[in-house]
């Protein structure tokens, strides 16, 4: 499980410093008491030599006390900004660098006041020191710098996403700390942490993903290599399709998609995917979705892989015996038997649709379905104004009307092709001679479709799901059986 950044501005809770705010003035009322003074160093002395008395004791929790409580409040004002504020938010290690520039500062003048110290001596004792500690602590002060450096002119954040190149390599990190030396970095493709030097990261060529506006992603790509004989525009429309169709889950990834045929090499074109995507998901993960449902179109389109000579060949099968036999393990025809369907697509037909064409009427009493080897078809209802709104998009391998073919109940929506469409038609009479036959295949078509209708729908438990599927079984066969047989 991939790990939180850490961005949180460390603090006590509200109630708690309310509470040291009233122990001041507490302090205070006991101070008064001993010393008539509401300030402990009035009576407080450490350069006398003596041992420490209750007003050096007094004198020294009032210092710290009243520091800690102009920290906290700070600390406090500081997580409310970023609670309110969108666009702009205090880094924790601002945070850090004024709370140590609060102790110091009220530590100084302590020293001064118990040790009855002039302030221009002071500062002119501890010049030198500082100097030195300059000298010697000049890499951390550095490392330091560009720590404030990188939040201050809002360069990165905890919680961003950063595209990194390096040695020719572009890979995904998320930002989960930034302390006063070091950035620590998450792979976002194995979870690895990644700590480096602030200085280094500042010299890192990067790109905050996170800051780019708008509803951006991080783009990613890969390539295939494909011997495809010429039906490279046919093969790079088909890749197209399935980027449109995995870009469509908005949940995960963006608008942006790009299919290209890049150079040749040794006589196989190499095909580039490129797409956006959420930054935290994993690029194996993305990739493979992408690449399985590309393949996925090429067997509907009945382009089928070969290997030869350790190349992958793209062979096409234009007859519909192919053409139904890749498809026909997608739908609801699964059941049937190879011998089967090869029978059946002696009679049936190819449909070569344009783009706008009206395939389905909704309320026309048709007993055909369609599958998709080829295209885009589009799925539309009346809204309650009485007007079309798409409601699905049907992808190569997909079927539509399968209702109707089975049960011939009246089509239930309109279906327009939105690409240019290549569809396999399986009609009632074609399905038939099947089903007479062999009756069982009635029950397993309708497993499928029960199973496939269940899915469409939202079960509060599985329990529930199971008893829907075997009820819609029973009256899925049963309404086959009477329009196939009445």
């Amino acid at each position: 499980m991939a790990q939180k950044p850490e961005q949180r501005i460390k603090a006590l809770p509200k109630m708690a410093v309310l509470a040291i705010v009233a122990f001041n003035f507490v302090l205070m009322g006991i101070i008064y008491y001993y010393s008539n003074s509401i300030w402990g160093w009035t009576k407080g002395d450490l350069a006398d030599g003596l041992p420490l008395d209750k007003f050096d004791y007094l004198a020294i929790a009032q210092l710290f006390i009243f520091a800690l409580t102009i920290d906290q409040i700070v600390r406090r004002a500081a997580i409310n900004f970023n609670d309110l504020s969108e666009e702009r938010h205090i880094p924790r290690l601002i945070l850090q660098v004024v709370s140590v520039l609060i102790y110091g500062f009220i530590g100084l003048i302590g020293f001064i006041l118990l040790y009855d110290q002039h302030f221009n001596n002071l500062i002119a004792a501890t010049s030198g020191i500082g100097i030195g500690a300059l000298l010697v602590f000049k890499d951390s002060i550095s490392q330091v710098l560009g720590s404030v450096q990188l939040q201050t002119d809002k360069l990165v954040h905890s919680g961003d996403y950063l595209q990194i190149s390096e040695d020719g390599k572009i890979q995904t990190y998320q930002v989960m700390d930034m302390a006063q030396r070091y950035i620590t970095l998450r792979l976002v493709d194995d979870d690895y942490l990644r700590i480096i030097p602030n200085t280094k990261f500042l010299s890192l060529n990067y790109v905050n993903v996170s800051k780019q506006g708008g509803k951006r992603g991080i783009r990613r790509c890969f390539s295939v290599e494909l011997f495809t004989d010429g039906k490279e525009d046919k093969v790079v429309e088909i890749f197209s399709y399935a980027l449109q169709k995995v870009t469509s889950n908005k949940e995960k990834y963006m608008d942006y998609y790009n299919c290209t045929a890049g150079h040749i090499k040794e006589g196989a074109i190499e095909y580039k995917f490129e797409y956006e995507c959420r930054p935290d998901l994993y690029t194996n993960d993305t990739n493979s979705e992408v690449l399985l449902t590309a393949l996925r179109f090429l067997k509907a389109a009945s382009m089928r892989m070969e290997t030869s000579d350790h190349h992958n060949q793209l062979m096409e099968d234009i007859n519909n015996t192919k053409r139904l036999l890749n498809l026909y393990e997608l739908s609801i025809l699964q059941p049937l038997k190879k011998t089967e369907v090869a029978e059946m697509a002696k009679n049936i037909k190819t449909i070569y649709a344009r783009p706008g064409t009206h395939l389905i009427k909704r309320d026309a009493v048709e007993d055909s379905m369609y599958l998709i080897s080829e295209g885009v078809l589009e799925v539309s209802i009346l809204n309650k104004e009485g007007n079309p709104m798409v409601v699905a998009t049907l992808w190569p391998g997909d079927c539509v009307g399968e209702m109707s073919l089975l049960t011939g109940a009246p089509r239930s929506a309109d279906v327009y092709v939105k690409n240019r469409a290549i569809l396999v038609e399986i009609k009632k009479e074609d399905l038939a001679p099947i089903l007479k036959t062999n009756e069982e295949v009635i029950e397993r078509m309708s497993n499928v479709l029960a199973e496939r209708m269940a899915n469409n729908e939202n079960f509060l438990n599985n329990e529930e799901k199971n008893k829907k599927i075997d009820e819609n079984k029973k009256n899925l066969a049963r309404a086959i059986l009477t329009f196939f047989f009445k």
